[in-house]
């Protein structure tokens, strides 16, 4: 795989809708991940993985239109 590749993935992706779904729940997700573990920088890494792992879920969704 390309260093190309994986960048194209992602433009493909914002595209897609994922950009504005990101942008509409990080915030929630840092949140509650920040009153997990107090520690702010530890709470972006957890909310965005938790995002990236239920991106990656969406094929297996029952209504993946109720987003």
């Amino acid at each position: 795989m390309s260093l190309e590749e994986p960048a194209a993935a992602i433009d493909d992706a914002v595209e897609g809708g994922i950009g504005e779904l990101y942008a509409r729940h990080i915030g929630a997700g840092v949140r509650l991940a920040f009153l997990l573990t107090g520690d702010r920088g530890h709470a972006e890494d957890l909310a965005q993985e938790a995002f990236v792992r239920c991106v990656g879920r969406f094929r297996h969704m029952r209504r993946p239109d109720s987003f």
